[in-house]
């Protein structure tokens, strides 16, 4: 069972165990991380096919959970306690394939800031394929993905013109129907249907659309020359997308080899449940059970304290949890009791489902 992902995790293992000392050391470049990361590359390159086939049949045995929304677990932090509680399989997708792109960017003096990234990152995944290989599992999801890269493009534009439709309830087929339609920030802010946390960070959330755009514009690493060459329109566009495009990746990814998210940040879970109920049509129950329990999921991260988990070892914790099917005992309960955590009263459906999950969770 497993064979070709249990292998690819020892094999990944001898493989970047050997640069362990030299990713640490103080004269290591940008030119030694991108080699590095090129050996990695041909090395998912050469099994991902046979990954995609294994992991395809896992994924419709079991619950799976792939990690989310961010870059690394952290296992120093004891993190990975949360992510195995729940679920039957537990996949993070290759965090230095991840930085890849990143890494290479000619940056000057910050590559330093880059590099440190990629070591929390390397020393995350080292720690997982020492320690706990057999429980959570490093596989190149990006690769597998975005095989056919003309056709993730059209999934995720498919979501974002979506999205777009559901917050001004109007059908957008292309973008250019919206820019045909709206001119200026002024006409895009009077018909823009739900309020939307658009800028984190801005303190003044009363201002202008206007405003709020210049302010986020001052704050991102954007080529001005470039963007001050866009309309109105198209800048906003570029921003929405850009603020959504990690979520909608989630999406795409979790509907594609049917994995369920595990997003631990608050911000992210809000815009995926708010990007996924665009799309949970009556006859779509496969995409409504994966966001079900990546909500489930989240809430249980927000309500179960962190020493609670600890106080077993990692093992002993892991061997625990598996004996039971905590996650669908608890959509189970939910379902029972009528209750919709997409549309029921947002601070009784959290009441309710923390009280369940705070019950079945009781690992004494």
């Amino acid at each position: 069972m497993n064979s070709v992902i249990k292998n690819a995790q020892r094999e990944y293992f001898d493989l970047i165990q050997k640069y362990r000392d030299i990713v640490f050391l103080d004269q290591t470049n940008q030119k030694t991380i991108c080699l590095i990361l090129d050996e990695i590359y041909c090395f998912w390159l050469n099994i991902k096919n046979a990954i995609d086939l294994e992991l395809s049949k896992m994924a419709k045995e079991k619950q799976c959970i792939i990690f989310s929304c961010g870059i690394y677990i952290d296992i120093a932090n004891n993190e990975h306690y949360y992510f195995k509680a729940l679920g039957d399989e537990h996949i993070i997708s290759d965090p230095l394939l991840k930085l890849g792109s990143i890494c290479r960017i000619p940056q000057g003096n910050s590559f330093l800031q880059s590099l440190q990234v990629f070591r929390r990152a390397y020393t995350d995944v080292m720690n997982i394929l020492e320690n706990y290989q057999n429980e959570i599992y490093i596989l190149p999801i990006e690769m597998i993905v975005m095989q056919d890269e003309q056709e993730y493009r059209k999934i995720l534009e498919s979501f974002f013109l979506s999205f777009l439709s559901s917050i001004f309830h109007y059908k957008f087929n292309s973008r250019d129907e919206f820019l045909k339609k709206y001119s200026s920030y002024e006409d895009i802010e009077k018909d823009i249907s739900l309020a939307l946390p658009l800028f984190d960070g801005i303190a003044e959330q009363n201002i202008s659309l206007r405003l709020k755009i210049t302010n986020y514009i001052s704050t991102q690493p954007i080529q001005l020359e470039i963007f001050n060459m866009l309309t109105e329109g198209e800048k906003f566009l570029n921003i929405l997308f850009g603020l959504n495009a990690q979520i909608m990746h989630t999406i795409v990814v979790a509907s594609t080899i049917n994995l369920i998210p595990f997003i631990r940040n608050q911000q992210a879970i809000n815009y995926f449940i708010m990007i996924a109920t665009q799309h949970l049509q009556d006859d779509n129950i496969f995409l409504k059970d994966i966001a079900e329990k990546c909500l489930i999921f989240y809430i249980f991260y927000i309500t179960i304290r962190k020493d609670y988990l600890t106080q077993f070892c990692f093992s002993t914790f892991v061997s625990i949890v598996k004996k039971r099917k905590i996650l669908d005992t608890i959509v189970l309960k939910i379902r029972k009791n009528q209750i919709n955590i997409f549309k029921s009263d947002t601070s009784n459906m959290l009441q309710f489902v923390q009280e369940v999950i705070q019950e079945e969770f009781n690992l004494a």
